[in-house]
């Protein structure tokens, strides 16, 4: 970690880490694209019998199965593998100075509001996966809104707490954005 954040280019590093585990097949690069989530969303015409069993479960709601349970553990475990590194990078670039990025103080503002915006969006497509609907909200916990690095043993929280933090995050990046991504 010392090595890495020691240069802006290990801030970039770091963030484009997270970009390519965000590609990965557990997330945007099948599962939350068109795989798991089409399948969910029951896109998948089983009729024609090409849709392959986890699919087929998965089509049906059913998560538990031998075919599903790994694809829906997968997605849990990537997702907050990503919201883990992105924490470690914002944990580092708060107190950093601007010095220490060729472009100074924009880039610093750039990488750390978009390591907010990811953040934000991590945990909201883990929401939307793992709770009910806001218009079915329940009060209950059911997904953490992970802040710290390390976190060893998160807190669950309720869906309306989820959404306000995750807002919380975007308005940070749009204030961090607008010094530097708005032409007049």
């Amino acid at each position: 970690d010392d090595d890495l954040f020691s240069t802006g280019f290990g801030y970039r590093n770091a963030l484009n880490g997270i970009y390519t585990n965000l590609a990965s097949d557990e997330l945007y690069g099948k599962q939350l694209s068109w795989g798991f989530l089409s399948a969910i969303s029951q896109q998948y015409n089983q009729k024609a019998g090409t849709i392959s069993p986890m699919y087929a479960d998965a089509s049906e709601l059913i998560y538990n199965t031998v075919d599903t349970e790994p694809v829906v553990t997968a997605i849990w475990e990537k997702g907050y593998k990503v919201i883990a590194n992105l924490n470690k990078l914002i944990e580092n670039i708060r107190p950093t100075d601007i010095s220490l990025f060729e472009y100074g103080e924009e880039e610093k503002n750039l990488i750390y509001a978009e390591a907010l915006s990811l953040r934000a969006m991590m945990h909201f497509d883990l929401l939307r996966l793992f709770a009910p609907a806001i218009s079915k909200d329940d009060g209950k916990s059911y997904i953490p809104y992970v802040e710290v690095y390390p976190t060893l043993v998160p807190s669950y929280e309720g869906s309306k707490e989820i959404l306000s933090k995750a807002i919380r995050d975007l308005k940070a990046a749009k204030e961090l954005l607008s010094k530097c991504d708005i032409t007049d």
